[in-house]
């Protein structure tokens, strides 16, 4: 018998090793293949052809940094293309406007836009600024969000479909409350919190809104609202009271409403829309529309490489401890980064963007730490997303200069934690119960599987509150400011771009664009300096290997 399985264990582990050797040969071969097609589409620069407009499909997340995507759709024929991200974007728009044979930009819209209006805001501030150059925006949607119509009241003619809806009828906010599905599974959930505007946890512990959540939610819904108005009616020479009077009674019912209140300027069915796209570029109706993609248009223009004297540092996601996935900010590979940079002494200066909602407090001050050393040698120069709150504030507080957009989320600067204790819910739902054995009162601290004591919850609160003063006095001591200022904006309370500028936060209320000028001349740059992307973009291999990693990972936790 024994023999058998010693056997039946050689056997296993043979095929385990031949199926990871097979797995590995299978990356490197398929890899290889992979790295030398991307190799070459990223050599391609495509051709712009006469009359050419630039169509912008956006119905796509824009992410901060360009990244080469892989469409796995058909394998036999795989591709690799350029996914533009967000400020080379502005850079393919400033691009068209220079260019002579681009004539205008066609905005194609989906029905409800995925991106947020911080994104959305530095998209249209490119084109207001390609406006300039009297070439064309046409704007087309089957439907528009507010969203959408936020950016799509930038172009000179807005077009929607003859059956189209624009819905514009205010700002709104939803939460889900648990705490009622959590009684009834008899599952009591610990709350540790510092802060009284740190709403993250009320789910879990009401059946809705405490009032100061419903505050600040109020006035950052207004404050957003209040930048989708006034942009609106800049642009569409509508006075704000009454683009307001039309979401609250909601008169915008149909499309010819939208027309009547001259919301929009023409209905029309698509080809209608190719129709007129042809005569304002000039080209015949029986010839075909020249349309050039972002990624095309980007192709074109001069790589950033070699040596710079600006680093942009993307810092795009969750906060997270080690290692981290794609999309989020972890500590192994920011530290890195931001240890490399400063050790590299062709850095003059540094522009950090900033996207992201927080996360993890002890990875939030491992960052601020090689933040602020990097600031004691170069100045640094932090720009904010459609996020910069809680422990994305937190790491821009060693920062020269904070920019942010007037839709920019910033703040939230509070603590929280949240455990469940499950014994009651194993017990009467699922028939098991725990015993245990320990040689100290509180060798089993944290266990989920028993109710916490009053002495466990004063040391979590006491970490949690120790957590909020050392966060406090980072934003202190970074915005000059003093602590009894900080300790009344604070409290989890978030705010935009706008207010939080008002209030000491924010230094500036400009894009990634105005950063990085602000960042020239600190260095004292030319005003045209180039600057280098830090961490690298993942390549089209990289990717593929990462994914190939994951599924290797996997399959040997199954075995």
């Amino acid at each position: 018998m024994n023999n058998f399985f010693k056997m039946l264990f050689a056997s296993c582990l043979g095929t385990l090793l031949a199926l990871t050797v097979g797995v590995f040969l299978m990356v490197v071969i398929v890899g290889g293949i992979f790295a030398a097609f991307s190799s070459n589409k990223s050599e391609e620069v495509a051709e712009i052809e006469t009359n050419s407009i630039l169509h912008l499909k956006l119905n796509q997340p824009i992410a901060e940094q360009t990244q080469e995507d892989l469409d796995f759709s058909n394998f036999a024929k795989f591709s690799v293309s350029n996914q533009v991200g967000l400020y080379d974007m502005v850079r393919t728009i400033r691009a068209a406007k220079t260019n002579d044979k681009i004539k205008g930009i066609y905005l194609d819209l989906p029905p409800m836009t995925p991106n947020g209006m911080a994104t959305l805001f530095e998209i249209r501030k490119a084109i207001e600024d390609f406006k300039t150059s009297k070439k064309f925006v046409y704007a087309f949607a089957r439907g528009y969000s507010q969203g959408d119509y936020y950016l799509a009241s930038v172009a000179d003619s807005v077009f929607m479909h003859r059956e189209g809806q624009l819905f514009f009828t205010g700002f709104a906010s939803q939460s889900t409350y648990f705490k009622g599905m959590l009684d009834r599974l008899n599952i009591q959930m610990e709350i540790f919190k510092a802060g009284k505007y740190k709403s993250a946890v009320e789910p879990f512990t009401n059946t809705s809104a405490s009032e100061a959540s419903k505050e600040q939610t109020r006035e950052l819904l207004e404050g957003l609202y209040g930048e989708l108005l006034g942009q609106v009616s800049k642009s569409r020479s509508i006075p704000v009271a009454t683009l307001r009077g039309y979401a609250d009674a909601i008169q915008i019912r149909s499309a010819n409403d939208a027309l009547r209140l001259k919301m929009v300027d023409r209905l029309v069915y698509a080809d209608e829309m190719t129709t007129s796209l042809k005569k304002r570029a000039g080209v015949k109706e029986e010839d075909d529309l020249e349309m050039v993609t972002p990624s095309e248009l980007f192709s074109t223009l001069k790589k950033k490489e070699g040596k710079s004297s600006i680093a942009l540092v993307q810092l795009d996601g969750e906060i997270v401890d080690g290692k981290g996935d794609r999309g989020q900010i972890s500590t192994e590979r920011t530290l890195k980064t931001l240890q490399k940079i400063r050790k590299n002494d062709d850095i003059k200066v540094v522009v950090l963007r900033i996207n992201s909602p927080g996360g993890s407090a002890f990875a939030s001050e491992e960052i601020w730490r090689e933040v602020s050393l990097l600031a004691k040698k170069m100045p640094v120069i932090t720009s904010m997303g459609t996020y910069a709150a809680s422990g994305g504030y937190y790491i821009a507080t060693p920062s020269t200069k904070i920019f942010a957009e007037p839709t920019t989320i910033t703040g939230s600067i509070g603590v929280f934690g949240i455990l469940a204790t499950i014994d009651k819910f194993m017990a009467d739902k699922v028939g098991i119960t725990f015993d245990r054995v320990k040689t100290g009162p509180y060798s089993d601290f944290g266990d989920p599987t028993k109710p916490f004591s009053e002495m466990e919850r004063a040391v979590i609160q006491t970490y949690v509150d120790s957590t909020y003063g050392q966060f406090t006095s980072r934003v202190a001591v970074g915005r000059k400011m003093a602590l009894s200022k900080v300790l009344e904006i604070g409290g989890g309370r978030v705010y935009t771009g706008v207010a939080g500028k008002s209030l000491g936060l924010v230094d500036e209320v400009g894009t990634l664009d105005d950063a990085l000028a602000f960042a020239r001349k600190s260095a004292k740059l030319p005003a045209d300096a180039g600057y280098r992307e830090y961490p690298a973009a993942e390549s089209a291999f990289e990717q593929f290997v990462s994914m190939f990693e994951t599924q290797v990972a996997r399959m040997a936790f199954d075995v």
